[in-house]
C-alpha cells in the first residue's frame, strides 16, 4: 500500500470595504486527494482545497470506486491532534450517527450515487479549519483518504 501525506493550511484573508481594512477570517479547508491505494480499495476526495468565509456552507465529496453496500464515515483532524469521528452516512437513506461534539444542525450528508459521499458543513467557522478524511471498509478491511 502507498500512502500520500496531506497538506495543512490555516489562515486569514484579508478583505476590503470601503477603504477600510476589515479582517474576515476564512476557513480553509485541505482534502486529502488520494486514498490508500490497493487492489480493494481506492478513495478519492474534491476539491482538495475549499477556502470560504465564515457563516457559508462548504461541501466536500468522497468517491469511493466501488458500492458494496459501504457506510462511510468522515473525519476531522487538526494539526497535531488525534482525528475526531464526525459522521457516519450510508448510500441506503438510513440517518446518519454522529460523533461526539457533532451534530445534525452544522454537519449532514448527502449521497449522490451509491459512490459519491457528500459531507455539508452548513454556517462554517474558522473552529472548522481542519484536514478532513473519508473513510470505510470492506471485507478486507478499513480504507481511509489520506
Amino acid at each position: 500500500m502507498k500512502a500520500l501525506s496531506p497538506l495543512f493550511i490555516l489562515h486569514s484573508v484579508h478583505h476590503s470595504a470601503d477603504h477600510t481594512d476589515n479582517m474576515l477570517p476564512t476557513l480553509c479547508v485541505l482534502l486529502p486527494a488520494l486514498a490508500w491505494v490497493s487492489s480493494q480499495k481506492v478513495l478519492t476526495q474534491t476539491p482538495s482545497v475549499l477556502t470560504e468565509q465564515q457563516g457559508k456552507t462548504i461541501s466536500m465529496d468522497c468517491n469511493i470506486a466501488k458500492y458494496e453496500g459501504n457506510y462511510v464515515s468522515w473525519y476531522k483532524q487538526i494539526p497535531q491532534s488525534a482525528p475526531q469521528f464526525v459522521l457516519r452516512s450510508t448510500a441506503g437513506g438510513s440517518p446518519d450517527y454522529y460523533g461526539t461534539g457533532f451534530s445534525s444542525s452544522r454537519f449532514t450528508s448527502k449521497t449522490s450515487s451509491n459512490i459519491i459521499y457528500q459531507l455539508i458543513i452548513s454556517n462554517v467557522e474558522v473552529g472548522d479549519s481542519a484536514v478532513y478524511y473519508c473513510g470505510t471498509w470492506d471485507d478486507s478491511g478499513f480504507y481511509v483518504s489520506q
